[in-house]
C-alpha cells in the first residue's frame, strides 16, 4: 500500500510538472507574440510611417510638377498651332522686329519734357 501510493504520489508529480512544462511553454508562447507584435509596432510607427509620410510629400510635389509641365506644354502646343497662322506670324513681327506692312504709316508720338507750350 506504501508503495502504491508512492507510485500515485509520484504520478501526481509527473502531471503537475508536464502541466506546468505546457504552462510555461504556453506563457513562453505569448511572450514570443506579445514581443513581436511591440517589435512590429516600432518598426511601423518609427520607420515604416515616417517614410511614407515623406513618399506622400514626394507624390504631391510631383504631382504638382506635373501640372505645371502639363500646362508649360499645352501653352507651346498652342504657340505651335499660333506660328501656322500667317496673321500671328505678321503681329509677331510687327511687335518684336517693328515692321510695317505696306501702306501703313508710322506715327511716333513724342513727349514734351520741356515745360513751354
Amino acid at each position: 500500500m506504501i508503495i502504491e501510493m508512492a507510485e500515485v504520489s509520484a504520478a501526481h508529480k509527473v502531471i503537475r510538472l508536464s502541466a506546468q512544462n505546457r504552462q510555461r511553454r504556453f506563457r513562453f508562447r505569448y511572450l514570443f507574440v506579445f514581443a513581436f507584435l511591440i517589435w512590429g509596432a516600432y518598426v511601423y510607427m518609427f520607420v515604416q510611417r515616417p517614410m511614407l509620410t515623406e513618399q506622400a510629400q514626394q507624390k504631391a510635389q510631383l504631382n504638382q510638377q506635373i501640372m505645371q509641365e502639363n500646362a508649360k506644354a499645352a501653352e507651346l502646343n498652342q504657340q505651335i498651332q499660333n506660328l501656322h497662322s500667317n496673321k500671328y506670324i505678321a503681329a509677331l513681327a510687327e511687335q518684336r522686329y517693328h515692321l510695317i506692312s505696306r501702306g501703313e504709316i508710322i506715327l511716333v508720338a513724342s513727349s514734351s519734357t520741356s515745360g513751354t507750350h
